[in-house]
């Protein structure tokens, strides 16, 4: 028989076992997605736009296109027009925890890091499961607060790779999309850092007082010419 006191010493064992598998190393809250409040004339635009569409549409009597467009405009004039909800992000030990879903490590290719129009975006490629080499990927895309980029990467950056251009089919679509893809470059520490060495800023350069020293010169004095002996001889002077 196990008395209380060595159920409570196990259950206390386990529970320091899975807290110490499972440690939250950075946590976030921002906008599920990104939104800007429209204007009045942003609707009226894209109205004339798609009834112009449904009218070719109709003249070429496709009817099942011009309910999917019907549809497609409802659906993105409804998500335009109501702001998104604040959702919160967990880096774990585990993988990341985000839309009430944990993404393991391994189940995640690559992430990099966008930007578009001043916010940016944490962009991870998740591995179809049951298709791992193939090349196309889930992608989910998670808002960064202003100056969290730095702290996130160098989180991520020990459990995942960086994607280069090549390896996320970054293009015009996905720059549109996704905005200005940011290079790891940016992260990186520079040399002098490493060597411990900060580089002085313009502003520093310019209030230090910059002393010119000329360099000394020797100025010898040129030769004088000796005068030319006279000799007298009679009338004539040689």
């Amino acid at each position: 028989m196990y008395s209380i006191n060595m159920i409570q010493s196990l259950h206390t064992e386990i529970k320091t076992i899975t807290s110490n598998i499972f440690t939250n190393l950075f946590s976030w809250k921002s906008p599920e997605r990104y939104w800007v409040r429209k204007e009045r004339s942003w609707y009226v635009l894209y109205s004339f736009f798609f009834v112009v569409i449904i009218a070719i549409l109709a003249l070429l009597a496709e009817y099942i296109l011009i309910i999917g467009v019907i549809a497609f405009v409802f659906l993105w004039f409804v998500q335009a027009s109501i702001p998104p909800e604040i959702v919160e992000h967990n880096l774990t030990t585990l993988g990341i925890k985000s839309f009430g879903k944990l993404y393991k490590w391994q189940s995640i290719k690559s992430f990099w890091i966008s930007k578009k129009e001043g916010i940016k975006f944490l962009n991870l490629d998740i591995m179809n499961e049951s298709k791992p080499d193939s090349a196309f990927n889930k992608r989910i895309t998670l808002l960064i607060n202003e100056d969290q980029d730095s702290e996130i990467f160098f989180l991520l950056i020990k459990y995942l790779d960086y994607g280069n251009k090549d390896e996320v089919g970054f293009n015009i679509l996905t720059h549109i999309l996704y905005g200005m893809y940011i290079d790891i470059f940016n992260y990186l520490p520079r040399e002098s850092e490493l060597d411990g060495e900060v580089e002085p800023s313009f502003n520093e350069l310019k209030d230090e007082e910059i002393k010119i020293v000329k360099p000394k010169i020797n100025k010898t004095k040129p030769l004088k010419k000796s005068p030319s002996k006279k000799y007298k001889l009679g009338n004539d002077i040689i």
